[in-house]
C-alpha cells in the first residue's frame, strides 16, 4: 500500500514539474515572438516567384506560408501551415500584408501572438533580416 502511494505520490510530482516547464516555455516564448522586431519588405528587391516562410521557434504557435511575388508585389499569401492555439482569426491579416504590400500592419487583436508568428513567417518567406 505504502508503495503505491509512493508512486502515485511520484507521478504527481512530475505531472507538476512538467506542467511548470510547459508554462515557462510557453511564457517565454510569448516575450520572444513580442520581442523580435518586424521589419518591413523592401519588395523592389525581391523576384517574381513563390518563396516559402516559415516560423516555428514556438511551442504552441508556429506558421509555414507561401508568398507570391509578381512584378515586386505580393499577389498572394496561402497558409502551408498555422498551429495557433486560439490565434485562427489572425489569419485574415494575409489580406492586410496583399492589400498594403507591407508587414507593417495591425496585429489582430485577440491574436497577437498569431499575428506577429504570420509576419515572422512572410518575414523569412522573402528574407527581411530583423535586427
Amino acid at each position: 500500500m505504502k508503495k503505491g502511494i509512493l508512486i502515485v505520490g511520484s507521478i504527481i510530482v512530475l505531472v507538476v514539474i512538467s506542467f511548470i516547464i510547459l508554462v515557462n516555455k510557453m511564457d517565454k516564448d510569448v516575450d520572444i515572438i513580442l520581442s523580435t522586431s518586424i521589419n518591413d519588405v523592401d519588395l523592389s528587391a525581391v523576384s517574381d516567384g513563390t518563396y516559402v516562410g516559415e516560423y516555428n521557434d514556438a511551442l504552441m504557435v508556429k506558421a509555414t506560408i507561401e508568398v507570391t511575388v509578381t512584378n515586386h508585389e505580393i499577389v498572394n499569401i496561402t497558409i502551408l501551415e498555422h498551429d495557433n492555439g486560439k490565434g485562427e482569426q489572425a489569419e485574415v491579416i494575409l489580406t492586410d500584408f496583399v492589400q498594403q504590400q507591407s508587414v507593417m500592419v495591425d496585429d489582430i487583436a485577440g491574436a497577437t501572438i498569431s499575428s506577429r508568428v504570420l509576419k515572422l513567417a512572410l518575414m523569412d518567406a522573402l528574407k527581411v533580416k530583423e535586427d
